[in-house]
């Protein structure tokens, strides 16, 4: 988020970000209990294991490495799952010329279009999927305003850390989320007196202020679709 320089809680930000790095905000973040290491994917595995090893992990997406080449491809997301489904969907009301208007048959639709999961999945392989997701990454040695210069390009919702160059045998040592990075800021900020005493607007803070929503009684494959083309993680349901 870009804010005016005349900003009180954007100079105390600024200060924050300049002045702390990568590695204190990996000290004050706990691992998960449930991983051990970083989950990483292989880009021969197919895109519906991928999937189920995301879910198994409950984490919303990894790397995926090329072995043969020795090189990330980028990442595997969960909204790649959803792109697979929105394809999967299309693709049946084409063979099968099921309406999605017609509420009589709703149930059917939404329960074929899940067991079509699979098959939509297979549509594009692990490495197709996961270079759409660029593979930025940072040394735990950077500033913490190099990590958002990163994280804040379109798309990029979490940074892997690598201390050594990939060619040089360098791998993924921890990820930094979007959400690790936000809580890390709003802890350390809060012990600057009167730092966040403002409002966004009052700080000159942009943000989204359109609210992707759907209606409550939208069918699955209207709210994935709305997913799909605004590229995101979740919406308001009314």
């Amino acid at each position: 988020m870009a804010a005016s320089s005349g900003s009180v809680s954007a100079l105390a930000m600024r200060r924050i970000l300049e002045k702390h790095k990568v590695s204190d905000l990996l000290d004050a973040t706990p691992p998960k209990k449930e991983l051990d290491g970083v989950v990483e994917l292989d880009s021969k595995m197919r895109p519906i294991d991928a999937a189920q090893v995301l879910w198994q992990h409950h984490i919303l997406g990894a790397p995926v490495w090329n072995a043969e080449e020795g090189h990330y491809v980028g990442f595997f997301d969960m909204r790649d799952i959803l792109s697979a489904v929105v394809a999967s969907a299309r693709a049946l009301q084409q063979r099968e010329g099921i309406d999605k208007k017609d509420d009589s048959r709703e149930d059917i639709y939404n329960a074929i279009m899940v067991t079509n999961l699979e098959q939509g999945m297979q549509l594009k392989t692990l490495s197709y999927l996961a270079a759409r997701n660029h593979f930025y990454s940072c040394s735990s040695k950077a500033k913490l305003s190099e990590l958002c210069n990163l994280i804040s390009k379109p798309g990029c919702h979490r940074i892997p850390i690598i201390d050594k160059p990939v060619e040089e045998g360098g791998r993924c040592q921890s990820i930094v989320s979007q959400s690790a990075l936000v809580k890390y800021l709003s802890a350390t900020i809060a012990s600057e007196n009167g730092a966040l005493d403002q409002t966004l607007d009052e700080a000159k803070l942009h943000y989204r202020k359109e609210v992707i929503s759907v209606r409550d009684n939208a069918l699955a494959y209207e709210a994935f679709s709305l997913l799909d083309s605004h590229r995101l993680s979740g919406i308001a349901v009314v």
